[in-house]
Order: C-alpha cells, then sequence, then structure tokens
C-alpha cells in the first residue's frame, strides 16, 4: 500500500479526518465520512482507515458500481449493521 504524505507527515486522508472530527467537536454532531472505491483499491482503504476507528468521525467506504440493499423498515443500507463475517453478497445489488 502506497500511501503519500503530504504536509507534517500526514495523509489527504490523515487531513480530512481531522477537519470532521473538528466539525464534529465544534458542533456537537456526527458528519460520517464516506469512501468510495474501486474493487482494486477498496481492501487497501479498509486497512487504512482503521486507524481512524477511535477517532470521532465515522468512516464508511463501499466499492463503486455497487449499491447497498436498503432495509424496508428503517430505510437504512443493510450493510451498515451486518456483520463482516456472515453472507456479505445479500447486502448489496450486484454492479450494472
Amino acid at each position: 500500500t502506497i500511501v503519500l504524505l503530504v504536509r507534517s507527515d500526514l495523509t489527504f486522508l490523515d487531513l480530512t479526518v481531522k477537519q470532521i472530527e473538528a466539525l464534529n467537536q465544534e458542533y456537537d454532531c456526527r458528519v460520517p465520512l464516506v469512501l468510495m472505491n474501486s474493487f482494486n483499491t477498496h481492501e487497501d482503504t479498509l486497512k487504512i482507515v482503521q486507524k481512524y476507528q477511535h477517532m470521532n468521525v465515522k468512516v464508511h467506504t463501499f466499492c463503486q458500481s455497487r449499491y447497498p440493499r436498503i432495509n424496508k423498515e428503517s430505510r437504512l443500507p443493510l450493510a451498515q449493521d451486518a456483520d463482516p463475517e456472515t453472507k456479505q453478497g445479500e447486502w448489496w445489488y450486484p454492479p450494472g
């Protein structure tokens, strides 16, 4: 995984997370960071965003050309509450 440092040993993603965290703290809100990946970069992105799990920013990722199935009652994506060890294919509509 290649990560480019842009300022003070921070990446663009580090800077973005810090900005959103400051926004969440200042306005007492929960603005998430949503990242769209390709199938080629998704696994690497998941590894990288682990370092932000203890920050005041919820990071969501999804692959382009892939859309989450929606829960009829809650109108929320099924994938957000799913256990990653079980039936991932059922959380998404197939590409196309």
